[in-house]
């Protein structure tokens, strides 16, 4: 019975031995290094993005900001007391000159008109009558020569103010010595029955009753958009009370704050190129028409306004815009894109593909602007129309294999 169990152990003994044996072999293959061969060993290649290097014209400008405004803007108040009848119009909308914006009810205006109309007669008439009864005004022995001699005192007189040479009591009494002439010699007769009769006053009130009714109905000063309404129909208007804006947006003016640094480079009359939010990649074209003659103390920039046309319509008031003036053009410059131009060990280079490999090219580099760099001379002589990598190359070696997975598009 001993030896059978011994006999169990040795088996078992034995089997765990060959069961140990072939795991840690099996594991020793799975470990081992395989056999390398030639496309085994070639190093992938980095994907990058290139654009090309070409001869062209690098223009140089000058960067300012500022806020659009309509070219005129009108606040639209009532210039008579009243209750709003009709109001024809809305928020942005297009009227054309003259046409009607707001109608004030004028009933109780067209009776004041009727009655200073009456009231005029009446004083038409009382004029009449004292023409009748007044013959003329004794002239006092004043002859046309003397009153023409103090007509001539009187205008030297005021020349001698106007220089500082005389009081001004001086001249007010001499001033007054001649309008006593005047009446003497019956050259203001006219206006002295005018007034005696009532006539004077009476135009004077008719005037103003005609000037209430004309005024309730207020229209277009010029062709714009209405803006800002704050009044509705059958509301109480008040004298002065502003109802609404009227924009011209046919052009609008924009006011950029320009360093100080940067005067000298601007002049009136010049193109500049301006880019809003609202349409990223459009430039709108349009001229400085005025620099303003102060500068601000504080952010040491001045303010140069711009006109810009607005034939669709599309810009409106209180828009942002990035501005940018040509100060500098230079012509057949051997131009990159600024990312493709990096830094080493305080070097510029470029990375050229060339059969399919990134060249590392330092260059000597010229003009510059927020687009492109000029190459003024390279090691590796880059030619107008090579590729060189805009994206990708910050990890790159000399000679490593790239592959071309997309070009940039050129500004």
């Amino acid at each position: 019975m001993a030896r059978l169990k011994l006999s169990l152990w040795v088996v078992l003994v034995i089997g765990l031995g060959v069961l140990y044996h072939n795991y840690f072999r099996g594991e020793d293959v799975d470990m081992a290094e395989p056999e390398l061969n030639d496309q085994m060993v070639q190093i992938e290649a980095t994907p990058v993005k290139v654009d090309t290097a070409f001869v062209g014209e690098l223009i140089k400008y000058v960067h300012a900001t500022g806020f659009t405004e309509p070219i005129r803007q009108a606040k639209i108040i009532s210039r008579v007391n009243g209750r709003i009848k009709r109001l024809p119009v809305i928020e942005g909308q297009w009227v054309r000159k003259g046409e009607r914006l707001v109608q004030i009810d004028d009933e109780l205006l067209q009776i004041e008109l009727a009655e200073a109309r009456s009231n005029l007669l009446k004083a038409q008439v009382e004029y009449a009558l004292w023409q009748r009864e007044v013959a003329s005004f004794s002239r006092d022995s004043l002859s046309r020569q003397e009153l023409q001699q103090l007509a001539l005192t009187y205008r030297q007189a005021r020349e001698k103010y106007q220089r500082g040479e005389i009081e001004e009591l001086q001249l007010l009494t001499i001033e007054r010595r001649y309008r006593i002439a005047q009446i003497l010699s019956g050259e203001l007769r006219e206006e002295i029955i005018a007034e005696k009769s009532g006539l004077k006053a009476a135009e004077m009130r008719y005037a103003r009753a005609l000037y209430n009714v004309r005024n309730s109905r207020i229209n277009a000063p010029f062709a714009g958009q209405v803006a800002d309404i704050q009044v509705s129909e059958g509301a109480y208007v008040t004298q002065n009370q502003e109802l609404m804006t009227l924009v011209d947006l046919s052009r609008v003016k924009i006011k950029l704050q320009v360093m100080e640094s940067q005067l000298n480079r601007i002049q009136t009359g010049e193109v500049l190129e301006v880019r809003f939010a609202a349409f990223p990649d459009t430039f709108f074209t349009g001229k400085i028409v005025g620099i303003d003659p102060t500068i601000d103390p504080r952010e040491r920039t001045v303010t140069v306004v711009a006109i810009l046309p607005n034939n669709h319509g599309l810009l409106k008031a209180g828009m942002f815009g990035e501005a940018r003036l040509a100060v500098g053009r230079f012509s057949d410059r051997l131009l990159v894109p600024r990312n493709a131009v990096i830094v080493r060990d305080q070097r510029k280079l470029v990375f050229i593909v060339r059969q399919g490999k990134a060249v590392w090219c330092y260059v000597r580099t010229g003009e510059e602007n927020e687009d492109y760099i000029e190459i003024v001379s390279s090691d590796f002589d880059l030619k107008p129309g090579e590729p060189v990598i805009v994206d990708g190359q910050f990890a790159l070696a000399h000679d490593a294999p790239v592959k071309v997975i997309g070009s940039e598009n050129r500004k």
